[in-house]
């Protein structure tokens, strides 16, 4: 009996051992793919950036837009001075295959059906932020290639940054109890996500998202701005503003406050649209007559209303400039500072029949 339980005992250690070579073997298996797995993606990305990047530097994709003799509008917004060297690459890769226009300029050459012509560009700015005084406008005047700035002169001096950037950064601050207390009288449940907050926030009249704004303020009184933060988000001050040379920056308006135009009233619309040209005229003594919707923005009231004070207005609207376009709707195309994306953003969007 005992002889046949020791026989029994050692085959089933021998059995435990060939399952544990199994496993073993399994696991390094498992474990040969995974890196197999993890080499190929690393070599496709390589093989994807590498031929993004030789595309780019052939040209290809810049004659492909130049083709399309359009007229397009470039929109930036914060430009991280870890970017400058990136962004002035692609302001050297713009202005040695594009004709780079002042924005009247540009305007004025849409309107003519010239097939000799091929795709022209003007660059804006939206916010009036100090990183398009300190990264931005050097570039803008070592390349000498013209910009308008669209800025909002009701926060200048008065506030840090928009509403929209300061909501942005302070939201995630509110606590699941005071964002249910700050949206129970218009949400079943709460937002959980900034943004969707943010969005509801537009939809709102001025005095209701005033008084939302202070209810946030209220319940994040630990809240300060990072300096990463301040260095995307800060607004330029009037004096930054009065330092750009007037041959090369066109100031336009960006509303008196960030306000989302067609919730307001023709009293509040008014100090918005005809308040901040007045009032960017009077302190920095240029004229100002192009306007851009804050979020792109805008009804039917809201146009004829810029359509009275300003000679064009831009939205949110991707797409490039025809002959035939209304000037107070003008489509752009959004940019950031790397060149081969927004070469393929030329390639791409510039075609009449392309929808973003």
């Amino acid at each position: 009996m005992g002889i046949i339980l020791a026989e029994n005992e050692v085959h089933h250690k021998a059995r435990e051992q060939r399952c544990r070579e199994r496993e073993g073997l399994n696991l390094r298996a498992i474990s040969m793919e995974r890196r197999l797995r993890t080499y190929l993606n690393v070599k496709k990305r390589s093989a994807v950036e590498l031929l993004r990047r030789v595309i780019f530097q052939s040209g290809v994709l810049a004659r492909i837009a130049r083709r399309q003799r359009c007229s397009v509008i470039l929109v930036f917004h914060e430009i991280p001075k870890e970017s400058a060297e990136e962004f002035h690459t692609l302001l050297q890769y713009l202005s040695k295959h594009f004709a780079v226009l002042p924005l009247e300029t540009l305007l004025a050459r849409a309107t003519r059906s010239d097939a000799e012509r091929s795709t022209a560009l003007a660059l804006s700015f939206d916010d009036g932020l100090r990183n398009h005084r300190s990264v931005v406008y050097p570039v803008l005047t070592d390349l000498n290639l013209p910009a308008t700035f669209y800025v909002c002169p009701g926060l200048i001096g008065r506030t840090k940054t928009t509403w929209t950037w300061e909501m942005w950064c302070r939201i995630p601050w509110l606590s699941d109890a005071h964002r249910s207390a700050i949206c129970a009288p218009d949400w079943i449940a709460t937002p959980s996500r900034v943004e969707i907050l943010l969005q509801w926030m537009k939809t709102l009249t001025l005095e209701r998202r005033r008084f939302i704004e202070q209810e946030i303020r209220l319940r994040t009184p630990e809240f300060n701005f990072t300096d990463a933060q301040l260095s995307l988000f800060e607004l330029m001050s009037w004096e930054e503003l009065a330092e750009l040379d007037a041959g090369l920056i066109n100031i336009g308006s960006h509303t008196m406050t960030h306000c989302d135009l067609p919730p307001l009233n023709p009293e509040e619309l008014a100090v918005e649209i005809e308040g901040s040209r007045v009032e960017l005229e009077s302190r920095l003594q240029r004229p100002v007559r192009d306007f851009c919707y804050p979020d792109g923005l805008y009804n039917e009231a809201v146009v004829r209303a810029v359509a009275k004070v300003y000679q064009s207005g831009v939205t949110a609207i991707c797409g490039s400039i025809r002959p035939g376009d209304r000037p107070y709707t003008l489509k752009r195309v959004g940019a950031d500072p790397d060149p081969q994306l927004v070469s393929w953003l030329l390639a791409t969007h510039t075609s009449p029949s392309h929808r973003c």
